[in-house]
């Protein structure tokens, strides 16, 4: 039974999200994603004077020029077979300055790259905050696809312990429903229906991070942040399915018991 659920949750990660890439398309800032393109073609071209035209006076320093030709060296000249953007996050302060982080994806004829910018906006003018490029062995959406390729006993033990954490806590809520409790039923459910706690995994690289100060309905969680994010797969303690559990067995110990004479019905 725990293979099968195991398998079953598998394949829902594997086919979930199908429309994922066009709902983060649409939450691209297209204007900010041209601005970045065209900075990160004016540093392929060696056009530098453009770029520090671009950044906010503090990075521009005696070191600038320098890191700017390492970053267009990396960039190389040939022209890129496809850029696309593959992270982006804005956030708006006091209705004023947006804040873009943008991370774009290139490949060229042998080879990949990730160039991100974080920029400002007010109206109509942009400043660079923070550039960089970055070289990856192969593209984003190949590297955090989800795989059992070359997984580790981490990854196999977090699905596990994800799916049989889902099938645990929604089989106490369906034990819950079905047993008589004396009062607050209600407050019992949603106590039983969180996780608290959480340990998560990112399916990509197998490293496990551990959050004390969090809540997780029904215990377990698979999200992808987006359509070229690792898998993150979450799991947290049945606090509530476990104490509802031994309230049950003290509720059934206190039950009447019918007398000897009595007839069941």
């Amino acid at each position: 039974m725990m293979i099968r659920t195991t398998l079953i949750a598998a394949l829902l990660i594997a086919t979930a999200g199908c429309d994922q890439r066009a709902a983060f398309e649409r939450l691209v800032p297209k204007d900010d994603a041209a601005f970045a393109m065209g900075t990160f073609d004016a540093l392929r071209t060696r056009n530098f004077g453009i770029v520090e035209g671009r950044l906010d006076r503090s990075l521009v320093t005696a070191a600038t020029r320098l890191q700017l030709e390492q970053m267009s060296s990396a960039l190389g000249s040939d022209t890129p077979q496809d850029v696309r953007v593959i992270g982006a996050s804005t956030n708006t302060v006091n209705g004023v300055v947006t804040y873009v982080g943008l991370t774009l994806e290139y490949r060229l004829s042998q080879r990949w790259l990730l160039a991100s910018m974080n920029l400002h906006r007010m109206g109509n003018d942009r400043t660079i905050d923070a550039i960089n490029v970055q070289p990856t062995i192969d593209s984003q959406e190949r590297l955090n696809r989800f795989t059992f390729s070359g997984k580790g006993p981490a990854n196999y033990i977090m699905l596990a312990s994800t799916t049989s954490m889902f099938v645990f806590i929604v089989g106490t809520l369906v034990i819950l429903w079905r047993t008589h409790i004396p009062r607050r039923r209600w407050l019992w459910v949603l106590f039983v229906a969180i996780g608290i706690g959480q340990f998560t995994l990112n399916w990509t690289t197998g490293r496990i991070a551990m959050q004390t100060l969090q809540v997780s309905l029904l215990g377990a969680g698979f999200t992808k942040p987006g359509p070229y994010a690792p898998w993150f797969l979450s799991v947290a303690v049945p606090v509530g399915a476990v104490i509802f559990l031994v309230r049950r067995r003290r509720w059934l110990a206190d039950a009447p018991q019918p007398t000897s004479g009595s007839k069941a019905i």
